[in-house]
């Protein structure tokens, strides 16, 4: 292959990497996304994971509601959390549903069911740190 040849395939690399950008968000990831990632961690006890969806100015007020630092904190009450059967149950069943972005902040609503079937929802709030969706408490 000649030097055209590997410009050419150059081009159609940077090509496709440019559409996939523009197809699929340049790596960015939707406030709802972020939401169900949350929710998952919480799911699986992944409390790390789930702290580092958390906004910096929240994770701070974590942090001042004790004398820990603000991740032991979130982690302790999240494992006292999922001692409850009925809290346990609504975060196993609850599903990110719709959002909605008006700049750097957004709203995603959250349905969770209950014990007997029952259905609730809740508004999650989300704002954009360093062009990064992140739990707004």
């Amino acid at each position: 292959m000649g030097s055209y040849g590997i410009l050419r395939l150059g081009s159609s690399v940077m090509m496709y990497f440019f559409f996939t950008c523009i197809l699929f968000g340049c790596g960015s990831t939707s406030p709802k996304v972020i939401t169900q990632g949350y929710i998952d961690s919480l799911k699986s006890q992944n409390y790390r994971k789930a702290w580092n969806n958390i906004a910096s100015d929240s994770q701070a007020e974590i942090a001042g509601y004790s004398e820990k630092n603000g991740f032991d904190s979130f982690k302790k009450k999240n494992e006292e959390l999922m001692k409850d059967e009925q809290m346990k149950t609504q975060l196993m069943s609850s599903k990110a549903m719709n959002e909605k972005i008006e700049g750097n902040n957004a709203i995603v609503t959250v349905q969770f069911t209950g014990e007997q079937g029952t259905t609730a929802a809740q508004d999650i709030r989300l704002v954009k740190e360093s062009g990064k969706w992140k739990i707004q408490f």
